[in-house]
């Protein structure tokens, strides 16, 4: 079973089918920061070690999963003495959309851009049968996955995605339909004032709630949202920076290109330098 690190020299991964890997971290090294153009399941089989997103760190140890989504930068970290092993699954777009053609009703998932799951959380059978299944095919093989094996294992995906978060709270139909809106329009200028009006609660409760339910304030779920539609646009037209700032809502270019930098860890013109020629994104 070869060892492949695809973070240290990122993979055309978007477009080009669903893959999985078996990588075992150098010990000690922070592994080269970068942002994801797929999805990612990272299972930690052995060792110890850290996953940070921005600023936010969470320790890993063997049985923890972590998911990262598209438009996410970040690092993780092996120690020392006890360097990670992971089982990792990389899911490109066409692969989840096969699954949604073919479910409409999976498109309500609320999918987070990054979540842990501890070992103790993911105790249930299904999550077991998720995580067998993954490193079952990955000793079988590494690379890319047939269509059949990808299909047996994205409804695990959605299903443990769509969970409620533990400590969190049950989203009911008020924040679905707020967190889909900002989905959506991601343009939209929000005002907490007036988004706890249109639910009829109070600015307090609206903050407090959304943040328990999808671990980011209400601006944060917004300009992630924002990223994903601006790293998908740059990579697949040549609208200009400045006007792909203004159709996304940014007050001026300057903050557009502050905003992405700070997620996608480069700005919107390096970033379409570096991946617009190595990384073969279908058309919309």
């Amino acid at each position: 079973m070869p060892d492949q690190h695809p973070h240290l020299s990122p993979l055309p991964f978007y477009g080009q089918g669903t893959h999985l890997h078996h990588i075992r971290d150098p010990s000690g090294i922070i592994c080269e920061p970068h942002h994801h153009l797929y999805y990612e399941l990272d299972y930690v089989l052995n060792g110890r070690g850290v996953f940070a997103v921005g600023a936010r760190k969470v320790e890993v140890k063997p049985g923890d999963l972590v998911y990262l989504a598209r438009g996410v930068y970040h690092w993780r970290m092996s120690y020392a003495d006890n360097s990670l092993e992971l089982c990792n699954l990389t899911l490109a777009d066409r692969d989840m959309q096969r699954f949604f053609d073919a479910h409409p009703a999976a498109e309500e998932v609320e999918w987070p851009w990054w979540r842990h799951w501890k070992k103790s959380e993911l105790t249930d059978a299904a999550s077991q049968a998720l995580l067998d299944k993954m490193v079952r095919n990955m000793r079988r093989r590494t690379g890319r996955l047939p269509t059949v094996t990808v299909a047996s294992m994205v409804p695990g995906i959605i299903e443990l995605l769509s969970r409620d978060r533990p400590g969190g709270i049950a989203a009911g139909p008020e924040l679905r339909t707020l967190a889909r809106r900002i989905r959506h329009e991601p343009q939209l200028t929000l005002r907490l004032d007036t988004e706890a009006a249109r639910l009829g609660v109070s600015r307090w409760w609206l903050s407090r709630i959304f943040k328990r339910r999808f671990a980011l304030t209400l601006w944060e779920y917004r300009d992630y949202t924002r990223v994903e539609h601006a790293i998908r646009r740059l990579l697949t037209s040549d609208i200009s920076v400045r006007k792909l700032g203004h159709e996304l809502g940014f007050a001026g270019t300057a903050q557009f290109i502050a905003a992405f930098k700070r997620l996608a860890g480069k700005t919107p013109a390096r970033f379409r330098r570096r991946y617009k020629d190595v990384n073969n994104f279908e058309k919309p």
